[in-house]
Protein backbone atom coordinates (compact mmCIF):
# COMPACT_ATOMS: atom_id res chain seq x y z
CA UNK A 1 0.00 0.00 0.00
CA UNK A 2 2.89 2.19 0.67
CA UNK A 3 4.45 1.09 -2.22
CA UNK A 4 1.07 2.57 -4.07
CA UNK A 5 1.12 5.75 -2.32
CA UNK A 6 4.53 6.62 -3.47
CA UNK A 7 4.23 6.18 -7.05
CA UNK A 8 0.84 7.94 -7.20
CA UNK A 9 2.71 10.79 -4.84
CA UNK A 10 5.50 10.87 -8.00
CA UNK A 11 2.87 10.96 -10.76
CA UNK A 12 1.22 13.19 -8.88
CA UNK A 13 4.50 15.53 -9.26
CA UNK A 14 5.16 14.95 -13.22
CA UNK A 15 1.85 15.99 -13.55
CA UNK A 16 2.08 19.16 -11.47
CA UNK A 17 5.37 19.80 -13.31
CA UNK A 18 7.22 20.11 -10.03
CA UNK A 19 9.71 17.04 -11.27
CA UNK A 20 10.20 16.25 -15.39
CA UNK A 21 9.18 13.13 -16.54
CA UNK A 22 12.64 12.11 -16.53
CA UNK A 23 13.34 12.74 -13.00
CA UNK A 24 9.95 10.65 -12.01
CA UNK A 25 11.22 7.74 -13.88
CA UNK A 26 14.41 7.90 -12.18
CA UNK A 27 12.55 8.54 -8.74
CA UNK A 28 10.10 5.40 -9.62
CA UNK A 29 13.48 3.47 -10.35
CA UNK A 30 15.07 3.73 -7.18
CA UNK A 31 11.54 3.21 -5.22
CA UNK A 32 11.68 -0.17 -7.24
CA UNK A 33 14.56 -0.93 -6.22
CA UNK A 34 13.89 -0.22 -2.62
CA UNK A 35 11.83 -2.93 -2.39
CA UNK A 36 14.00 -6.44 -2.31
CA UNK A 37 11.14 -8.75 -2.84
CA UNK A 38 10.47 -10.65 -5.34
CA UNK A 39 7.86 -9.82 -7.43
CA UNK A 40 6.28 -11.86 -10.61
CA UNK A 41 5.23 -8.36 -12.10
CA UNK A 42 5.69 -4.95 -11.59
CA UNK A 43 2.61 -2.62 -10.07
CA UNK A 44 3.97 -0.33 -12.25
CA UNK A 45 6.13 0.62 -15.22
CA UNK A 46 8.76 3.61 -14.68
CA UNK A 47 9.34 3.56 -18.33
CA UNK A 48 5.51 4.95 -18.66
CA UNK A 49 5.78 7.77 -16.00
CA UNK A 50 4.92 10.65 -18.41
CA UNK A 51 2.05 8.82 -20.24
CA UNK A 52 0.38 7.54 -16.70
CA UNK A 53 1.01 10.63 -14.85
CA UNK A 54 -0.80 12.39 -18.14
CA UNK A 55 -3.68 9.74 -17.90
CA UNK A 56 -4.23 10.43 -13.94
CA UNK A 57 -4.25 14.15 -14.83
CA UNK A 58 -6.42 14.02 -17.75
CA UNK A 59 -8.98 11.94 -15.32
CA UNK A 60 -8.63 14.32 -12.63
CA UNK A 61 -9.73 17.26 -15.09
CA UNK A 62 -12.82 15.45 -16.04
CA UNK A 63 -13.79 14.84 -12.49
CA UNK A 64 -12.34 11.96 -11.39
CA UNK A 65 -10.07 12.89 -9.32
CA UNK A 66 -8.59 9.85 -6.97
CA UNK A 67 -8.24 7.02 -9.20
CA UNK A 68 -6.20 4.11 -8.12
CA UNK A 69 -2.55 3.73 -9.74
CA UNK A 70 -4.13 -0.02 -10.56
CA UNK A 71 -7.69 1.32 -12.33
CA UNK A 72 -4.90 4.00 -14.61
CA UNK A 73 -3.24 0.92 -15.87
CA UNK A 74 -5.82 -0.85 -16.64
CA UNK A 75 -7.36 1.64 -18.40
CA UNK A 76 -3.82 2.84 -20.24
CA UNK A 77 -3.81 -1.08 -21.26
CA UNK A 78 -6.88 -0.67 -23.15
CA UNK A 79 -6.06 1.92 -24.71
CA UNK A 80 -7.46 5.16 -22.80
CA UNK A 81 -5.36 8.07 -23.59
CA UNK A 82 -5.45 12.08 -22.00
CA UNK A 83 -6.58 13.03 -25.85
CA UNK A 84 -9.62 11.11 -25.73
CA UNK A 85 -10.69 12.09 -22.05
CA UNK A 86 -9.90 16.00 -23.40
CA UNK A 87 -12.38 15.23 -26.78
CA UNK A 88 -14.83 13.40 -24.75
CA UNK A 89 -15.26 16.53 -22.15
CA UNK A 90 -15.08 18.88 -25.21
CA UNK A 91 -18.36 17.01 -27.08
CA UNK A 92 -20.05 17.24 -23.45
CA UNK A 93 -19.74 13.86 -21.95
CA UNK A 94 -19.66 13.79 -17.98
CA UNK A 95 -19.12 10.85 -15.88
CA UNK A 96 -17.93 10.37 -12.63
CA UNK A 97 -17.81 6.69 -13.40
CA UNK A 98 -14.45 4.60 -14.07
CA UNK A 99 -16.47 1.99 -15.68
CA UNK A 100 -17.31 4.29 -18.65
CA UNK A 101 -14.19 5.48 -18.89
CA UNK A 102 -13.43 1.25 -19.48
CA UNK A 103 -16.01 1.37 -21.94
CA UNK A 104 -15.29 3.84 -24.13
CA UNK A 105 -11.33 2.66 -24.37
CA UNK A 106 -12.81 -1.04 -24.51
CA UNK A 107 -14.98 -0.35 -27.38
CA UNK A 108 -13.41 2.72 -28.92
CA UNK A 109 -16.57 5.15 -28.57
CA UNK A 110 -15.30 8.31 -29.97
CA UNK A 111 -16.77 11.82 -29.37
CA UNK A 112 -18.42 12.37 -33.23
CA UNK A 113 -20.30 9.27 -32.20
CA UNK A 114 -21.68 11.27 -28.77
CA UNK A 115 -21.82 14.29 -30.71
CA UNK A 116 -23.78 12.95 -33.32
CA UNK A 117 -27.01 11.71 -30.98
CA UNK A 118 -26.56 15.23 -29.29
CA UNK A 119 -26.81 16.64 -32.53
CA UNK A 120 -29.60 14.30 -33.33
CA UNK A 121 -31.65 15.24 -30.15
CA UNK A 122 -30.73 12.10 -28.59
CA UNK A 123 -29.63 13.71 -25.72
CA UNK A 124 -31.03 11.27 -22.89
CA UNK A 125 -29.72 8.11 -24.00
CA UNK A 126 -28.13 6.24 -21.15
CA UNK A 127 -24.58 5.55 -21.80
CA UNK A 128 -24.68 2.03 -21.56
CA UNK A 129 -27.45 2.66 -24.08
CA UNK A 130 -25.05 4.60 -26.05
CA UNK A 131 -22.50 1.87 -26.19
CA UNK A 132 -24.76 -1.10 -27.29
CA UNK A 133 -25.45 1.55 -30.36
CA UNK A 134 -21.48 1.68 -30.85
CA UNK A 135 -21.51 -2.23 -30.82
CA UNK A 136 -24.24 -2.90 -33.25
CA UNK A 137 -23.25 0.30 -35.70
CA UNK A 138 -26.40 1.89 -34.73
CA UNK A 139 -26.58 5.45 -35.81
CA UNK A 140 -28.77 8.92 -34.97
CA UNK A 141 -29.92 8.62 -38.01
CA UNK A 142 -31.61 5.10 -37.99
CA UNK A 143 -33.74 5.94 -34.13
CA UNK A 144 -34.92 9.19 -35.97
CA UNK A 145 -36.25 7.57 -38.55
CA UNK A 146 -38.34 5.53 -36.55
CA UNK A 147 -39.60 8.81 -34.49
CA UNK A 148 -40.51 10.69 -38.20
CA UNK A 149 -42.76 7.30 -38.35
CA UNK A 150 -44.36 8.18 -34.80
CA UNK A 151 -42.49 5.62 -33.20
CA UNK A 152 -40.56 7.24 -30.19
CA UNK A 153 -41.38 4.41 -27.13
CA UNK A 154 -38.86 1.84 -28.95
CA UNK A 155 -36.10 0.61 -25.95
CA UNK A 156 -32.88 -0.20 -26.40
CA UNK A 157 -33.00 -3.93 -26.75
CA UNK A 158 -36.37 -2.91 -29.52
CA UNK A 159 -33.47 -0.83 -31.57
CA UNK A 160 -30.69 -3.37 -31.29
CA UNK A 161 -33.18 -6.10 -32.21
CA UNK A 162 -34.12 -3.84 -35.58
CA UNK A 163 -30.91 -3.04 -36.32
CA UNK A 164 -29.55 -6.61 -35.90
CA UNK A 165 -32.36 -8.25 -38.60
CA UNK A 166 -31.85 -5.47 -40.63
CA UNK A 167 -35.50 -4.05 -40.02
CA UNK A 168 -35.14 -0.56 -40.71
CA UNK A 169 -38.50 2.62 -40.81
CA UNK A 170 -38.99 2.41 -44.70
CA UNK A 171 -39.22 -1.51 -44.08
CA UNK A 172 -41.72 -0.65 -41.30
CA UNK A 173 -43.52 2.12 -42.82
CA UNK A 174 -44.17 -0.93 -46.23
CA UNK A 175 -45.93 -2.84 -43.69
CA UNK A 176 -47.79 -0.11 -42.13
CA UNK A 177 -49.02 0.91 -45.12
CA UNK A 178 -50.54 -2.76 -46.21
CA UNK A 179 -51.62 -3.83 -42.61
CA UNK A 180 -52.07 -0.39 -40.43
CA UNK A 181 -50.56 1.02 -37.83
CA UNK A 182 -50.70 -1.87 -35.43
CA UNK A 183 -47.83 -3.83 -36.46
CA UNK A 184 -45.86 -4.85 -33.73
CA UNK A 185 -42.13 -5.15 -33.81
CA UNK A 186 -42.22 -8.41 -32.88
CA UNK A 187 -44.17 -9.23 -36.53
CA UNK A 188 -41.48 -7.28 -38.51
CA UNK A 189 -39.00 -9.45 -36.90
CA UNK A 190 -40.73 -12.80 -37.69
CA UNK A 191 -40.88 -11.17 -41.58
CA UNK A 192 -37.71 -10.17 -42.00
CA UNK A 193 -36.23 -13.42 -40.22
CA UNK A 194 -38.89 -15.65 -43.00
CA UNK A 195 -38.35 -13.22 -45.47
CA UNK A 196 -41.83 -11.98 -45.78
CA UNK A 197 -41.61 -9.05 -47.90
CA UNK A 198 -44.27 -5.96 -48.64
CA UNK A 199 -44.93 -7.82 -51.93
CA UNK A 200 -45.76 -11.06 -50.65
CA UNK A 201 -48.44 -9.26 -48.67
CA UNK A 202 -49.97 -7.63 -51.54
CA UNK A 203 -49.96 -10.44 -53.66
CA UNK A 204 -52.36 -12.09 -51.05
CA UNK A 205 -54.64 -8.84 -50.82
CA UNK A 206 -54.42 -9.28 -54.30
CA UNK A 207 -55.76 -12.43 -54.50
CA UNK A 208 -59.02 -11.68 -52.16
CA UNK A 209 -57.38 -12.50 -48.67
CA UNK A 210 -57.31 -9.50 -46.97
CA UNK A 211 -57.73 -10.43 -43.90
CA UNK A 212 -54.51 -12.47 -42.71
CA UNK A 213 -52.86 -12.03 -39.22
CA UNK A 214 -48.72 -11.45 -38.99
CA UNK A 215 -48.74 -15.05 -38.11
CA UNK A 216 -50.88 -16.41 -40.56
CA UNK A 217 -48.79 -14.61 -43.48
CA UNK A 218 -45.11 -16.02 -41.62
CA UNK A 219 -46.93 -19.55 -41.57
CA UNK A 220 -47.78 -19.43 -45.42
CA UNK A 221 -43.90 -17.83 -46.10
CA UNK A 222 -42.95 -21.01 -43.69
CA UNK A 223 -44.75 -24.04 -45.61
CA UNK A 224 -44.15 -21.92 -48.71
CA UNK A 225 -48.00 -21.60 -49.36
CA UNK A 226 -48.81 -18.69 -52.32
CA UNK A 227 -51.71 -16.93 -53.16
CA UNK A 228 -52.78 -19.38 -55.44
CA UNK A 229 -52.08 -22.57 -53.49
CA UNK A 230 -54.85 -20.87 -51.35
CA UNK A 231 -57.23 -20.13 -53.85
CA UNK A 232 -56.90 -23.77 -55.40
CA UNK A 233 -57.34 -25.32 -51.44
CA UNK A 234 -60.02 -23.20 -51.51
CA UNK A 235 -61.56 -24.18 -54.82
CA UNK A 236 -61.59 -27.89 -54.04
CA UNK A 237 -65.14 -27.41 -51.84
CA UNK A 238 -63.62 -28.23 -48.51
CA UNK A 239 -64.42 -25.03 -46.80
CA UNK A 240 -60.67 -25.52 -45.13
CA UNK A 241 -59.03 -22.82 -42.51
CA UNK A 242 -56.03 -21.75 -43.13
CA UNK A 243 -54.44 -24.11 -40.68
CA UNK A 244 -56.01 -26.66 -42.52
CA UNK A 245 -54.53 -25.61 -46.09
CA UNK A 246 -51.24 -25.07 -44.69
CA UNK A 247 -51.80 -28.87 -43.35
CA UNK A 248 -52.52 -30.15 -47.00
CA UNK A 249 -49.20 -28.27 -48.59
CA UNK A 250 -47.18 -30.26 -45.76
CA UNK A 251 -48.32 -33.70 -47.03
CA UNK A 252 -48.41 -32.61 -51.09
CA UNK A 253 -51.80 -32.77 -51.17
CA UNK A 254 -52.49 -31.50 -54.47
CA UNK A 255 -56.28 -30.25 -56.17
CA UNK A 256 -56.23 -33.12 -58.71
CA UNK A 257 -56.30 -35.37 -55.46
CA UNK A 258 -58.72 -34.26 -53.97
CA UNK A 259 -60.86 -33.91 -57.23
CA UNK A 260 -59.76 -38.08 -57.48
CA UNK A 261 -61.16 -38.79 -54.07
CA UNK A 262 -64.42 -36.51 -54.78
CA UNK A 263 -65.13 -38.46 -58.42
CA UNK A 264 -65.16 -42.38 -55.63
CA UNK A 265 -66.68 -41.09 -52.78
CA UNK A 266 -68.88 -38.17 -53.33
CA UNK A 267 -70.04 -34.76 -51.95
CA UNK A 268 -69.59 -35.91 -49.05
CA UNK A 269 -65.50 -35.83 -49.04
CA UNK A 270 -64.01 -34.57 -45.28
CA UNK A 271 -60.64 -33.50 -44.66
CA UNK A 272 -59.72 -36.48 -42.95
CA UNK A 273 -60.51 -38.62 -45.99
CA UNK A 274 -58.20 -36.58 -47.65
CA UNK A 275 -55.43 -36.82 -45.07
CA UNK A 276 -56.01 -40.29 -44.68
CA UNK A 277 -55.38 -41.13 -47.95
CA UNK A 278 -52.44 -38.61 -48.09
CA UNK A 279 -50.54 -39.74 -45.24
CA UNK A 280 -50.96 -43.76 -46.43
CA UNK A 281 -50.86 -43.06 -49.92
CA UNK A 282 -53.67 -44.70 -50.56
CA UNK A 283 -54.72 -44.44 -54.01
CA UNK A 284 -58.42 -43.61 -55.02
CA UNK A 285 -58.27 -46.66 -57.60
CA UNK A 286 -58.24 -48.81 -54.16
CA UNK A 287 -61.27 -46.79 -52.72
CA UNK A 288 -63.07 -47.38 -56.01
CA UNK A 289 -62.51 -50.98 -55.94
CA UNK A 290 -64.37 -51.33 -52.42
CA UNK A 291 -66.94 -49.34 -53.78
CA UNK A 292 -67.75 -51.47 -56.88
CA UNK A 293 -67.96 -54.15 -54.32
CA UNK A 294 -70.70 -53.30 -52.24
CA UNK A 295 -69.00 -51.50 -49.50
CA UNK A 296 -70.00 -48.11 -50.87
CA UNK A 297 -70.29 -46.58 -46.97
CA UNK A 298 -67.01 -47.45 -46.36
CA UNK A 299 -64.48 -44.64 -45.69
CA UNK A 300 -60.74 -44.32 -45.91
CA UNK A 301 -60.23 -45.31 -42.44
CA UNK A 302 -62.60 -48.20 -42.47
CA UNK A 303 -60.22 -49.97 -44.89
CA UNK A 304 -57.33 -49.04 -44.12
CA UNK A 305 -56.02 -52.25 -42.15
CA UNK A 306 -56.84 -53.87 -45.43
CA UNK A 307 -55.20 -51.42 -47.53
CA UNK A 308 -51.55 -51.93 -45.49
CA UNK A 309 -51.62 -55.73 -46.30
CA UNK A 310 -52.82 -55.25 -49.49
CA UNK A 311 -55.95 -56.90 -49.50
CA UNK A 312 -57.97 -57.11 -53.10
CA UNK A 313 -61.50 -55.86 -53.05
CA UNK A 314 -63.16 -58.91 -53.80
CA UNK A 315 -61.44 -61.27 -51.59
CA UNK A 316 -62.82 -59.18 -48.29
CA UNK A 317 -65.92 -59.33 -50.85
CA UNK A 318 -65.85 -63.13 -50.93
CA UNK A 319 -65.58 -63.97 -47.12
CA UNK A 320 -68.11 -61.21 -46.02
CA UNK A 321 -70.78 -63.19 -48.45
CA UNK A 322 -69.43 -66.52 -46.88
CA UNK A 323 -70.47 -64.48 -42.98
CA UNK A 324 -67.37 -64.01 -42.54
CA UNK A 325 -67.22 -60.04 -41.62
CA UNK A 326 -64.39 -59.92 -38.49
CA UNK A 327 -61.56 -57.58 -40.11
CA UNK A 328 -58.89 -58.90 -37.84
CA UNK A 329 -59.96 -62.71 -39.46
CA UNK A 330 -59.94 -61.65 -42.95
CA UNK A 331 -56.94 -59.88 -42.47
CA UNK A 332 -55.16 -62.71 -40.79
CA UNK A 333 -56.33 -65.11 -43.56
CA UNK A 334 -54.74 -63.36 -46.45
CA UNK A 335 -51.61 -63.36 -44.67
CA UNK A 336 -51.86 -67.25 -43.82
CA UNK A 337 -52.56 -67.22 -47.94
CA UNK A 338 -55.95 -69.11 -47.35
CA UNK A 339 -57.72 -68.79 -50.36
CA UNK A 340 -61.72 -68.27 -50.73
CA UNK A 341 -62.18 -71.88 -51.82
CA UNK A 342 -60.10 -72.95 -49.29
CA UNK A 343 -62.83 -71.32 -46.97
CA UNK A 344 -65.56 -72.76 -48.94
CA UNK A 345 -64.21 -75.84 -48.46
CA UNK A 346 -64.04 -75.67 -45.01
CA UNK A 347 -67.39 -74.27 -44.51
CA UNK A 348 -68.64 -77.21 -46.58
CA UNK A 349 -66.84 -79.89 -44.94
CA UNK A 350 -68.36 -77.99 -41.30
CA UNK A 351 -71.83 -78.17 -42.80
CA UNK A 352 -71.47 -81.99 -43.78
CA UNK A 353 -70.57 -83.38 -40.39
CA UNK A 354 -72.88 -80.68 -38.93
CA UNK A 355 -75.66 -82.45 -40.90
CA UNK A 356 -74.06 -85.98 -40.68
CA UNK A 357 -74.72 -84.97 -36.98
CA UNK A 358 -78.37 -84.47 -37.10
CA UNK A 359 -78.95 -87.80 -38.77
Amino acid sequence: MQKEENVLTILDMVSNGEISPDEGVDLLEALKASHTEKQTTSPYDPRATSQVADLRSALAEAGLPDVDFESIQLLKRFGLTPRRIQEMAEAGFRTDSIGHWEEIAIHDIRPDLFRAFNTAGLTDIPFQDLVECKMHHITPDFILAFKELGVDDLSIDDIVELKIHKVDAEYMKAFRDELGEAIEIEDLVEFRIHHVSPAYLSAFKEAGFTDLTPEELVECRIHRVSPENLAQMQSMGLDLTLEEIIECRIHHIRPEKVQELREVLGEDLTLEDVMTTSIHKMPARYLQAYREAGFENWRPDDMLAFFHHRIPAQYTRALFDLGITDPEEIIKAHIDGVSIEDVRAVLRNGSSKGEQADD
